[in-house]
């Protein structure tokens, strides 16, 4: 299946904009998201209930189940924490929305 993911992270780089509305370029993205394979640009910022929010769009291939558990983080932002499955491997993806869900073969 071919799954089709928003998620979401607090904007904590309000000190680090400029007026254009560029991230300070010497926060590297290890230190920023917490994990090194992001590309900072992946994130947009976006506004919801007022807040300023970071969203990025996710597609993810080869998925062979999705499911929403019980137990949810209790943040406050958009969305739930989504369990994929790929391969026999678990992977969850926090504060996210399911936008799509593809099978092309039912």
């Amino acid at each position: 299946m071919l799954v089709n993911l928003e998620q979401y992270q607090h904007d904590d780089a309000d000190d680090a904009v400029r007026s254009g509305g560029d991230v300070d370029p010497d926060r590297d993205a290890d230190d920023y998201f917490g994990t090194d394979d992001l590309d900072a640009e992946e994130w947009e910022r976006v506004t919801e209930d007022g807040e300023t929010l970071l969203r990025r769009s996710m597609t993810l291939e080869e998925v062979t189940a999705v499911s929403v558990p019980r137990e949810q983080t209790h943040e406050d932002l958009p969305g739930v924490t989504v369990q994929i499955r790929k391969g026999g491997e678990e992977e969850y993806v926090d504060n996210a929305r399911i936008v799509e869900v593809q099978d092309p073969d039912p």
